[in-house]
């Protein structure tokens, strides 16, 4: 899908989520005592497509999305607290919550522990084109990477989070005088991306890793076990605007040759984790 939507579109799917809200909160004035709504928390690494799942998800009816910036929830790109979070699904009309603090990706663990009915969708991106996307965006990621590297959590605020000694070792390694913008790209997807397995999140049943390419690619097939697991309802129509024109679009980028070696590494260990999911689904 486009990297932003049209104003037009952002309009209608503004009215969209106030009509809905409107008429889920008349639905639930009349239906009685509720179970504590699904809540789903979309993570990954930035530039990632994470968004791609919010925007079909929030066209189901049962269904309302929160995104960064969202002051509902969020505060910037961080969420206000879990306490704003039960408040949040102890108050909400609709069956499922999904919520994408992708900067807090190294807190999906407290997440599936502290709220019921939690899951977690992680969505990779081949790291190339996430890379790419990543540094025409942002410019800060080296100055980010330079504090990783100095020992300034603090002020690589989020980075930081969920970094062992023996990666911040690595980054010191990798963080050299010639590290560009694009390379520090790449060492936060590889750094980011390396938690999924850091955690433990491979083989739990609440978590349920996404391919990017395969998603855009296949929206009919692979959305609607994606809809499930969110413990929504899927329709076709929920999907019609997706497509793949970003996957390969742009050359490579340069990297360091240590940094993308570790990031093949690691977007090798994500497909045979996926591809493993996807084998034993098929299987029943």
């Amino acid at each position: 899908m486009s990297a932003r939507m049209p104003i037009g579109d952002r309009v209608s799917r503004t009215l969209r989520r106030a009509w809905k809200m409107a008429a889920r909160r008349a639905t639930a004035l009349v239906s009685g005592p509720r179970q504590l709504p699904n809540v789903v928390f979309v993570l990954g690494s930035g530039r990632s497509g994470t968004r791609v799942p919010l925007v079909a998800l929030e066209r189901a009816p049962e269904t309302i999305t929160y995104t960064e910036g969202h002051s509902r929830v969020f505060r910037g790109t961080l969420l206000k607290g879990d306490d704003v979070v039960h408040d949040l699904l102890r108050t909400t009309p609709f069956r499922t919550v999904v919520l994408k603090p992708i900067c807090e990706s190294h807190r999906a663990l407290e997440f599936l522990q502290r709220f019921p009915n939690a899951r977690v969708i992680w969505i990779f991106r081949d790291y190339r084109d996430a890379v790419n996307s990543a540094a025409k965006k942002w410019t800060s990621a080296l100055r980010h990477v330079r504090n990783l590297a100095a020992g300034d959590l603090r002020r690589a605020g989020w980075r930081a989070g969920g970094l062992t000694q023996e990666k911040l070792a690595l980054v010191r390694d990798w963080c050299t005088p010639d590290l560009t913008v694009t390379g520090a790209h790449g060492i936060m997807w590889y750094l980011r991306n390396s938690l999924f397995f850091e955690l433990g999140l491979d083989g739990r049943p609440d978590v349920l890793l996404v391919r990017y390419e395969d998603l855009v690619r296949e929206p009919e097939t692979l959305f609607p076990p994606l809809f499930a697991f969110a413990g929504s309802t899927f329709e076709p129509r929920f999907v019609a605007h997706i497509h793949d024109q970003s996957v390969g679009r742009h050359a490579p980028p340069a990297l360091p040759e240590r940094v993308e070696r570790a990031c093949v590494e690691v977007h090798a260990h994500l497909l045979n984790a996926y591809r493993a999911r996807q084998a034993l689904q098929a299987a029943g």
